[in-house]
This record gives C-alpha cells, structure tokens and sequence, in this order.
C-alpha cells in the first residue's frame, strides 16, 4: 500500500476521532460516515449519528451533517469543526424537538 503521509487519512482512521464544536465546545460525537461527490470524488459531509430523543438516544437513522467547509482541523484524536448553530439532523427535522423536549 502506498503512504501518502500525514495529509492523508482513511475513513476507518476517522471513525475513532471525536468530533467538537470549536464554537460552543461541545462533543458531538464520532463520525460514522462520510458523503462523497460521485462526480469528482470529493469527500462532501462528515456524518455523526443524531444525540436526539431520550437520554440521548436518536431513532435509527439520525444523523447530523457536518459540512468539510466546517472542518477547522483533523488531530490525531479529534476533529475540530465551526458550527454555529449545530446543523440540524438530516433525515429527522423532528429531532431537534426531541432533544428540547428531554433535556
């Protein structure tokens, strides 16, 4: 396998990372997937399962889209990304209700 050095990281690499609010400092959690731009191979989004519902557990299927303009830096053990205010679950808008309602 070819090293690329350290500009480079796989999304395996990324799963382990966790991922913070430079804005307000919270932790928003791992990444559990990425969106790519089929067209040009550009990585779009990382994807963070959703903190919503009862003591922060979301429905399957929620998640919050971080866009890679957002991402100030990737460490070695975090991710530091600029969100003001936190994007709002992709596929459920009614998270956001839910995480009001039970914190």
């Amino acid at each position: 396998m070819e090293n690329y050095g350290e500009r480079h990281v796989t999304v395996e690499q990324l799963h382990g990372k966790e991922v913070i609010n430079i804005s307000d400092g919270k932790r928003l959690g791992c990444p559990c997937d990425v969106r790519i731009d089929l067209c040009d191979g550009r990585v779009l989004a990382l994807v963070l399962p959703c903190a919503g519902g009862f003591m922060g557990i979301g429905s399957k299927g929620d998640e919050i889209i971080i866009p890679w303009e957002n991402i100030e830096k990737i460490g070695k053990d975090i991710i530091l990304v600029k969100c003001v205010p936190l994007p709002k679950c992709d596929r459920h808008p009614e998270c956001e209700k839910k995480k009001r309602f039970f914190s």
